[in-house]
């Protein structure tokens, strides 16, 4: 499968769990932003998903690939409108990969496991964007 199909893959995904899931509403300054599915997700709760193992229960297994899944599509998203809409010129996934963003978020909900995955994911977001310097 070719990047360009697994890319198209992953964001009819993410649009799939959009178009089904419920929203919430997170304010950015002046203007509110909505976020569906997994991204409503607390980190405390990304967390004990990300902790399955053999053994535990299948559910938890479909919450963490769910999980990890959501984040890889909202970045693969945002990277694909800033590089076809905003004429950004970087892929700010440059220089890493998934296992190294799903780490990140890790990170970041050890540090504040009340936020939301969504919360997690735009921060992430914006320091990749800081690391190659996209317009």
């Amino acid at each position: 499968m070719t990047a360009r199909v697994l890319c198209k893959l992953q964001l009819a995904c993410v649009v799939a769990v959009m178009l089904c899931a419920n929203v919430s509403a997170q304010s950015l300054g002046e203007r509110t932003i909505k976020s569906f599915g997994v991204g409503r997700m607390s980190c405390g709760s990304w967390l004990s998903a990300r902790r399955w193992s053999p053994g535990d229960s299948n559910l938890l297994l479909s919450d963490k690939g769910e999980a990890e899944q959501w984040v890889l599509g909202y970045v693969s998203g945002v990277n694909s409108y800033g590089m076809t809409q905003l004429a950004q010129s970087k892929n700010v996934t440059e220089g890493t990969d998934g296992p190294g963003m799903l780490a990140w978020i890790d990170q970041y909900c050890h540090q504040t496991p009340l936020d939301s995955v969504f919360d997690a994911a735009v921060k992430l977001v914006n320091e990749l964007i800081g690391r190659v310097g996209a317009k």
